[in-house]
């Protein structure tokens, strides 16, 4: 993992403009604030089948919650103190809070950083029996009336399928994108998103 703010040879030599940035045998595998879990998924080459079989053996939901940001995490609380048998998919829990650097405006709370607030917005769901799905992104849903057990059918990237009484979407929020061409080839290679992050590789650089 290299932190441009540390190793600026490094980072001049593999023309990094994103920090961190993982990478494995040279090869470039995740950039941006990453859990110790999503670096293991991305290292284990057979995760995404190994999880598709786990999943795809659970059991029917009587509520799904789609979305693992302070929205989806309060639904699922409310839903499971009900003693409702629920469940989180998120493609990284905590979602764009994670990547924040100070929280000052949550009421109650005078001052705190994003990743401790999702770590302990996960603590608080897990207190509640909740089955949270993590590095999971859904491609497909298909409504309780088109299906022959009349319940909602969540099909996920990896290939595993998830049924429930009940889906609930949160799916939060991103970066906002400019649609400008070149955007997304150029992402981490020139396109930032977090002036905190990343400013300082633009030190002295002509910026728009």
């Amino acid at each position: 993992m290299i932190d441009g703010s540390f190793f600026q040879d490094e980072v001049e030599q593999r023309k990094i403009m994103a920090v961190p940035m993982v990478f494995q045998d040279n090869e470039h595998i995740g950039q941006g604030r990453m859990t110790l879990e999503e670096i293991v998924a991305k290292l284990d080459t057979n995760s995404a089948e190994k999880d598709a079989a786990a999943l795809n053996a659970k059991d029917a939901f009587d509520v799904l919650v789609i979305g693992g940001g302070p929205a989806g995490a309060t639904a699922a609380i409310y839903a499971a103190r009900k003693g409702i048998n629920t469940g989180i998919v998120a493609e990284r829990f905590g979602g764009q809070v994670m990547d924040t650097m100070d929280i000052e405006n949550f009421t109650s709370v005078q001052k705190t950083q994003g990743p401790k607030f999702a770590a302990e917005m996960e603590s608080h769901v897990r207190e509640y029996d909740v089955d949270i799905m993590n590095l999971q992104r859904v491609s497909k849903i298909t409504g309780a009336n088109q299906t022959i057990n009349g319940l909602v059918e969540v099909e996920l990237e990896n290939g595993a399928k998830l049924e429930s009484k009940t889906v609930i979407l949160s799916t939060g929020a991103r970066w906002r994108e400019m649609n400008v061409p070149g955007e997304q080839e150029y992402r981490t290679r020139g396109v930032a998103y977090c002036p905190h992050c990343d400013g300082p590789l633009f030190k002295g650089k002509r910026v728009a």
